[in-house]
């Protein structure tokens, strides 16, 4: 009898600590989109999973996002001004709203600032598997038929 009492209580101290261990885990991977972060590379995937580096980034930071824990979201895109030099494109300053779906899933509702227009962008997939670094794979409208997706790695500022 205080064999299986002992096994009990063991078998409770292993579950409780693989509880509290499992919602630490869930906590921090939901929260690693949190903060601001700006395109550092992006790449071009062809049908065929090989990578090709994407040579048309002019602006060292092409975009900038800001993900804040109130679900509140903020985007900015650069576009070259001069040659070596790039400025905030004034035409498309967004705000709005993103939602974590599932483990790697996302949709952003941003809304231009110019139109009040709203964007809903859903990548295909987020992940964090370097400390500091976000990469989120994507599709674009008109994408050619012998490319599988883009994806663009996020460096993260703060």
């Amino acid at each position: 009898m205080k064999k299986s009492i002992a096994l009990l209580c063991l078998n409770l101290i292993v579950i409780c600590t693989y509880s509290v261990f499992k919602i630490k885990s869930n906590v921090s991977n939901k929260e690693a989109i949190i903060g601001q972060w700006e395109g550092v590379k992006e790449y071009t995937v062809s049908k065929d999973g090989s990578q090709v580096k994407n040579e048309t980034i002019y602006c060292p930071t092409n975009y900038q996002y800001t993900f804040q824990k109130n679900g509140r979201l903020t985007y900015i895109n650069y576009i070259q001004d001069q040659p070596n030099k790039c400025i905030i494109d004034p035409t498309f300053l967004p705000d709005g709203k993103w939602e974590k779906i599932t483990k790697e899933k996302y949709v952003f509702k941003l809304t231009k600032v110019m139109d009040n227009s709203l964007a809903i962008i859903t990548p295909l997939k987020i992940t964090f598997e370097k400390e500091g670094f976000m990469e989120m794979a994507y599709t674009k409208v008109n994408t050619p038929k012998n490319i599988s997706h883009y994806y663009t790695i996020f460096s993260k500022v703060n």
